[in-house]
């Protein structure tokens, strides 16, 4: 996959999603895309700034450079959608159902005090 195949990937997959929950149009930036060994950190910033509803106008993505699965970087950041990405794209895990990952991923994502 090149750089260029997983903007688009990003875009097909989370334009729709990022530019509702925004309130605006958004595109990728290519300026901002960041390539790094698992894969890219792809950017999807507002057209209009002004015209969101959201603090700031842009949204991150996480894709994978050999499976090309990708996830929104959120709140609790990067590594957390580098776990995410590792889970759903684990050999060993390829076999298992849906509810086991799930459990899997809320056993690894839980914080302990």
């Amino acid at each position: 996959m090149t750089r260029d195949d997983a903007e688009q990937r990003v875009w097909t997959q989370w334009s729709d999603a990022a530019q509702h929950n925004m309130g605006c149009e958004m595109q990728v930036e290519p300026a901002l895309t960041e390539e790094y060994e698992w894969g890219w950190l792809v950017f999807l910033r507002a057209v209009r700034p002004e015209e969101c509803r959201l603090e700031y106008p842009y949204r991150r993505y996480a894709i994978g450079g050999r499976e090309g699965w990708s996830v929104p970087v959120g709140t609790k950041g990067l590594n957390e959608a580098l776990l995410y990405l590792r889970v759903v794209t684990d050999a060993d895990l390829r076999n298992r159902t849906q509810a086991e990952i799930e459990a899997m991923w809320n056993r690894l994502t839980t914080r302990r005090i």
